[in-house]
């Protein structure tokens, strides 16, 4: 008895590792695919040529930002400690996030600049096609507000206001 159980647990444990295994391998959406790119490009029908000319912006802006997205980790996580400690500093909170704001804004004007330097590299027809891969995606972000389709945050609908 005491073994048939535990041999059915034990079953039960392994099929549960092999499950978690294999949906952690799953697709990872907007994230670069190993040989092809960045899906959204691949949409595009890009040229190797643009391809390649894409491929050293985006290099280039990793090597252009890697200070920054180090410098923000850090400070987040400095940050959180702050929230975490008792009793709570305003003052150093409000200064750290200043800094963390502060860092955000230097990476969306790369980003703004990296996206300027890709359009270049396009023709018109693939720019109003980049633009709309871009607004959809900003679309599914999650941020407070309601969604464009009229959806809360939480997957609900959102009342009217009167």
């Amino acid at each position: 008895m005491k073994k048939t159980l535990m041999m059915t647990l034990v079953t039960a444990l392994m099929v549960t590792m092999v499950s978690f295994a294999a949906f952690a391998k799953g697709p990872n959406p907007g994230k670069p695919i190993p040989g092809k790119g960045h899906p959204m490009f691949a949409e595009l029908k890009l040229t190797e040529e643009q391809q390649d000319k894409i491929r050293v912006i985006r290099q280039q802006f990793e090597k252009d930002t890697i200070d920054i997205r180090h410098n923000l980790q850090t400070k987040q996580r400095e940050l959180a400690k702050l929230w975490s400690t008792k009793p709570l500093n305003q003052a150093a909170i409000d200064a750290k996030t200043k800094e963390v704001n502060a860092l955000r804004i230097q990476m969306i004007t790369k980003q703004d600049a990296m996206k300027e330097k890709i359009k270049a590299v396009l023709t018109p027809e693939q720019q109003k096609a980049f633009y709309e891969k871009m607004k959809e995606r900003k679309n599914r972000r999650p941020g407070p507000g309601p969604r464009p389709n009229g959806q809360c945050r939480c997957g609900g609908m959102e009342k009217d206001k009167k």
